[in-house]
């Protein structure tokens, strides 16, 4: 028996959620969107599928890493977006902003 691809498709979606834990763009389809900075992931709707390879307690921290990792990215993206910029080191405010968003970076766990 061979799938096809929207048979596979309609199996995703009727198991999974797609999350974004980055910035999502507004009025975009959840399921096909590619922005970078939307940092997309797929959940199971049903653990017990899992279970008992993997506790409720082992899905809840890896959501949290995952949130973790996504925060850094973004702030880190900051860094990158300001550093990049030529005219980020002519002013001492954007400076001081540079510093403030690294020194952000940094505190996350």
């Amino acid at each position: 028996m061979h799938l096809l691809e929207l048979d596979v498709e309609n199996l995703i979606l009727h198991n999974a959620q797609r999350k974004c834990l980055g910035v999502k763009p507004k009025n975009c389809d959840v399921y096909k969107d590619t922005t970078f900075l939307a940092l997309w992931t797929w959940e199971l709707s049903d653990h017990n599928a899992l279970s008992p390879a993997i506790s409720e307690g082992q899905i809840i921290k890896a959501r949290k890493q995952r949130i973790i990792v996504a925060k850094k990215i973004l702030s880190l993206n900051k860094v990158i977006e300001l550093s990049s910029d030529h005219t980020t080191f002519d002013s001492p405010e954007r400076v001081a902003k540079l510093s403030s968003e690294f020194e952000q970076f940094n505190l996350l766990v």
